[in-house]
């Protein structure tokens, strides 16, 4: 059974990040738990030692999941996390300083790296920096990440525009406003559709640009130039009406 620590929040109108935590041993989950619990701005789920996390990760809708396991089982985990809950943010716990290792994690979609010499205040702010998109990555990582999305991308500019067409006229505008780093709440405001179209929405536009998450796209842009030049205005409002949850 799921460990699930809720966070009261003392002010409404701040928003809430669901964090996943996956590790072999229980208590060191429990632990994590225990202090992310304690911090305002933060629930944290336990998601176990991953055979089960993809369950955990549908039901709970994460913004971030912390991974603890040998970098073979982590690459294999996230691969299997970010195809089934596009947009989530995976962080990995990583033993090794070799370079290469740490290169291995980000092509495989880390976009977070936290050493198991690190304090929990130094996990904290990888936290609050990969919820801002300011992770601390060395300028090697963010290579990595770009060679990654780089590879998956189809070769030759001559086919970028095709490449890109593929999306729908409301898949182009969800991109938008993925560029801007819209939430999909804000996203479903923006267009006037349900939180689980935009949903259904993301996945799509990921799956057919390529792309490991939502949080790529700024990497997209360093690879192919920014979407925003190339997207059709909104169409017409959608009905409420929503296809099955991701």
């Amino acid at each position: 059974m799921a460990l699930t620590r809720n966070v009261p929040s003392s002010n409404s109108s701040h928003s809430i990040a669901t964090v996943g935590i996956v590790a072999r041993v229980a208590f060191v989950r429990e632990c994590i738990l225990s202090r992310l619990g304690q911090e305002p701005g933060f629930s944290a789920v336990d998601f176990g030692s991953g055979a089960c996390a993809l369950e955990h990760a549908r039901s709970s809708d994460p913004d971030l999941v912390v991974v603890d396991l040998p970098p073979a089982e982590a690459c294999d985990l996230v691969g299997v996390l970010l195809s089934g809950v596009p947009g989530i943010r995976p962080i990995a716990v990583h033993r090794s300083t070799a370079t290469e290792d740490l290169i291995r994690l980000a092509e495989a979609g880390y976009v977070g790296f936290v050493s198991t010499d690190s304090s929990f205040q130094d996990l904290l702010r990888e936290l609050h920096g990969v919820m801002r998109e300011e992770a601390n990555c060395s300028p090697q990582l963010t290579g990595a990440s770009l060679r990654s999305l780089q590879k998956r991308l189809p070769d030759g500019q001559a086919r970028s525009q095709s490449h890109l067409e593929v999306l729908t006229a409301r898949e182009q505008q969800v991109s938008l406003l993925l560029e801007r780093r819209c939430s999909n709440k804000e996203i479903a405001a923006e267009l006037g559709i349900e939180f689980g179209t935009v949903k259904n929405h993301v996945h799509n536009v990921l799956t057919k640009l390529g792309l490991h998450n939502r949080w790529e796209i700024p990497y997209l842009k360093a690879a192919k130039g920014a979407l925003s030049s190339k997207l059709v205005a909104a169409p017409a409002k959608e009905s409420g009406s929503t296809i099955s949850e991701i």
